[in-house]
């Protein structure tokens, strides 16, 4: 059974349809690209999952768990988090506070716990402090901590975001344009960190337009155009689809997405 399932799932605004009978599965383990033109309707895509908007028709499962329409944070609570294409960070807050807030939807001591400041709650802000640091080590920004956010180089708060999304501890995890406004540099340490993400066994859908980052690590990419899914395969097979070719480059196009 595939981690997400999308069956069928139709989005429209009003006249529009941004999403038209979309199906799609994210095998566990894998890295899907989802691309296509501007206003293809992939973050709308992501915005129907996570539950930002409401489907007008269709499906969505995580494993075996209907999850349609479900609250954004029960989304998360069931093991689905996300960044976003523009960057969400709290600017004003320490790196590690921002990993440290991404972990408190696992908190299990209530609010008259955190404020009498028990044992259990001084035991479960420890282990939130010590998951950060070690998350902030995995996205290479160990020795960042008490920096802040607003502070850092444009890919570090790019893998912040990460970092703080990694604190949920997702099943799987939903990147917006990752690499969007990044240097070749950052994009080489944002694809081998998507990769060791994925090694260690995180399930990943991806958007973006670098298409050098998609075809290198996806196992699978999954193209719509104007909402509608127009193909789906190895990235190879994504690279001379003439129908994809055209969605970007315009009828008669040669030149294959590389």
């Amino acid at each position: 059974m595939a981690l997400l399932q999308i069956k069928g799932v139709t989005k429209r605004f009003g006249g529009l349809t941004a999403i038209d009978r979309l199906d799609v599965n994210v095998d566990h383990k894998q890295i899907v690209g989802l691309i296509g033109p501007n206003g293809a309707g992939k973050t709308t895509v992501f915005n129907v999952i996570t539950g930002v908007y409401p489907v007008t028709d269709g499906e969505i499962l995580l494993g075996d768990k209907v999850i349609t329409n479900s609250q954004p944070h029960l989304v998360t609570q069931k093991g689905i988090t996300r960044t976003f294409q523009n960057i969400r960070l709290f600017g004003q807050m320490t790196v590690l506070d921002n990993v440290r807030i991404g972990r408190h939807c696992r908190t299990k001591t209530g609010l008259f716990g955190a404020l009498l400041r028990g044992s259990a709650a001084a035991a479960e802000e420890k282990a939130i402090r010590e998951r950060a640091v070690e998350l902030l080590e995995v996205v290479g920004l160990s020795g960042k901590h008490g920096e802040l956010a607003s502070n850092l180089a444009y890919g570090e708060q790019r893998r912040l975001e990460i970092a703080r999304a990694l604190a949920t501890d997702p099943q799987l995890l939903l990147l917006d344009e990752p690499a969007a406004g990044m240097n070749p540099q950052e994009t080489r340490q944002l694809m081998e960190l998507i990769g060791r993400l994925n090694e260690a066994g995180l399930t990943i859908l991806l958007i973006e337009h670098d298409m050098k980052l998609v075809m290198n690590i996806s196992h699978k990419v999954v193209v719509l155009d104007h909402g509608v899914k127009i193909a789906e395969g190895l990235p190879k097979e994504i690279q001379s689809n003439p129908r994809v070719i055209e969605a970007y480059l315009g009828k008669g196009a040669e030149v294959c997405l590389k």
